[in-house]
This record gives C-alpha cells, sequence and structure tokens, in this order.
C-alpha cells in the first residue's frame, strides 16, 4: 500500500551547546535530527524555525539532558493553533518529538522522564 510518503534517512545525532541558553534553529538542524541538549548551565529555550514549504516532512527529536529546563518553542503555536507561542518544557531525561508539514509545526509526541 502506497501512503505517498517516504521516510528519510536517520541522521546521526547532533549534540547541542547553548552558550546563550538560547537560540532558534535552522532547519538543517531540524530536518530529522536527534538534538541531545544538556542544560547543566541553565534553562535553555530552543525556538524552531519558522516553516517554509520545502520543510514539508521534516522532524526532530529533542532530548534533555542536563539539570535544568529544555523548552521547545514554536512561534503562532503548534499546528497554528496560537496567537503567540506555544512551549514543550522538558525536564532531564525528557523527550519530544516534532514534525512540520511544511505550514506548521505539529508536537507528535512528549514523553516523561522516568
Amino acid at each position: 500500500m502506497d501512503l505517498g510518503y517516504q521516510l528519510k534517512e536517520q541522521r546521526d545525532v547532533v549534540a547541542k551547546t547553548f552558550a546563550n541558553h538560547g537560540d532558534t534553529l535552522g532547519p538543517s538542524e531540524v530536518d530529522f535530527t536527534l538534538v541531545k541538549v544538556d542544560t547543566a548551565g541553565g534553562h535553555t529555550t530552543l525556538t524552531l524555525p519558522v516553516p517554509t514549504a520545502d520543510m514539508e516532512k521534516q522532524e526532530a527529536r529533542f532530548i534533555n539532558t542536563g539539570a535544568n529546563n529544555l523548552l521547545v518553542t514554536v512561534v503562532a503555536g503548534f499546528g497554528g493553533a496560537g496567537g503567540g507561542s506555544d512551549t514543550l518544557t522538558l525536564i532531564r531525561g525528557e523527550m519530544a518529538e516534532v514534525m512540520c508539514d511544511g505550514a506548521y509545526w505539529y508536537a507528535l509526541h512528549h514523553s516523561a522522564a522516568g
């Protein structure tokens, strides 16, 4: 059965360090990537890039490996359902998966630590 959707190849794990405890990610940083973030230096906020048509089917998984919160933020809300922004808060050991359809970001999964 052809669903018209082809999976992309898994990329290597990307270990990120953010000196300013906040950054807006570029499209290549959320292209089916596993992003491990060590928040030992303080709470860290990552903002997903504004969706464009060429970002359709891009996915990323974020894992917090540090002691402080990791905030994954999207402007205009997940699924375009917000006037401001939506945020996923990940504590140590939690993971979140997001996907872009070319117009909006969607939170597919947010697993609890433990």
